[in-house]
């Protein structure tokens, strides 16, 4: 289609409407995600939905009354015209993995071809396949035995591999994830960033930015590249001070870009409290700031050194 368009996507193969809510987004229910061509939408919902197996034979309703993952591939026919009746269907991502227990927070990689969601204390990574856009390999990742891994995954369109980040213990890891030749057996080994919730990785998955706690008594954002580990504050002055309030709100992810491949500049996007991250904010109101910041590699294996300047509101 072109121009401005609306379209239901959170339907079953059927076309019919949910008959629950769907699509939730806070951290509490789960999440949804879309692909960068608008291709696949990826969400949760307890709603009974009619779905297309991995054959891409129509299968019963779901009836299982748990929260489930679904993957909607808007154009299954390919020809670039999203939600043609007859050329759109809607896949059971967690059932179609044995999931007997409630899933949720779904996330999906930039080009469309890469599925993460948390299926009770574990992370289950689903691949696309690339000709017919049906569920194809599945893995685990066991993450521990705390539920709230709230996973994210960024793959760069056309990549041949990619990186998943979460939580756990209330501590932010990411793993490297294979070449799809490979499969998903071969899951890299878990990289820390130290304390910190609420992961969110750029569409590449070059770098992590995420909420930690407390720094000197303060709620602040943070951030690294996945390649290196560890992390360096983000929500600060031009002089490096903390901001003086809450930043990364718990329910409030914070979102990070790379802009250029070679990872010289990278943006992250945070709300705050703090009226000090910036001259003249004199609102006395949560605002949304963003921070430009250049991550120079000195030791391929060790450290990073990152240019932080200060927020802008």
């Amino acid at each position: 289609y072109c121009g401005t368009k609306t379209a239901l996507v959170s339907v079953g193969t059927d076309e019919l409407q949910a008959n629950k809510p769907g699509g939730y987004k806070s951290v509490q229910d789960g999440s949804l995600g879309i692909s960068d061509d608008g291709r696949f939408v990826v969400f949760a919902t307890t709603a009974q939905v009619v779905t297309t197996d991995s054959a891409g034979a129509v299968r019963s309703v779901d009836t299982d009354a748990l929260l489930d993952v679904y993957v909607r591939d808007r154009d299954t026919d390919g020809d670039k015209i999203f939600d043609e009746r007859d050329a759109a269907s809607t896949y059971l991502i967690s059932q179609a993995t044995a999931n007997t227990v409630a899933a949720g927070f779904p996330t999906i990689s930039a080009d469309g071809r890469s599925i993460a969601y948390e299926d009770g204390s574990n992370i289950r990574i689903v691949r696309l396949s690339v000709v017919t856009g049906r569920p194809t390999v599945t893995t685990v990742v066991t993450v521990g035995t705390v539920v709230g891994s709230r996973p994210a995954i960024g793959v760069a369109a056309g990549a041949t591999a990619g990186v998943i980040a979460y939580q756990r213990s209330g501590i932010v890891y990411t793993r490297s994830l294979p070449t799809p030749a490979t499969g998903l057996s071969t899951i890299g080994t878990e990289r820390s960033f130290g304390e910190g919730t609420l992961p969110q990785l750029d569409r590449a998955g070059k770098t992590v930015a995420f909420s930690r706690s407390i720094v000197g008594g303060v709620q602040s954002v943070r951030a690294g590249l996945t390649s290196v580990g560890g992390s360096r504050l983000i929500s600060r002055t031009a002089a490096s001070v903390n901001g003086n309030a809450a930043s990364g709100a718990q329910t409030v992810f914070p979102e990070v870009a790379v802009l250029d491949d070679a990872v010289s500049t990278a943006l992250v996007a945070f709300s705050s409290d703090a009226s000090n991250l910036i001259s003249g904010d004199s609102n006395g109101a949560r605002d949304v700031f963003e921070n430009r910041w250049t991550p120079v590699v000195i030791s391929v294996s060790t450290s990073v050194t990152p240019t932080v300047p200060a927020a802008r509101g």
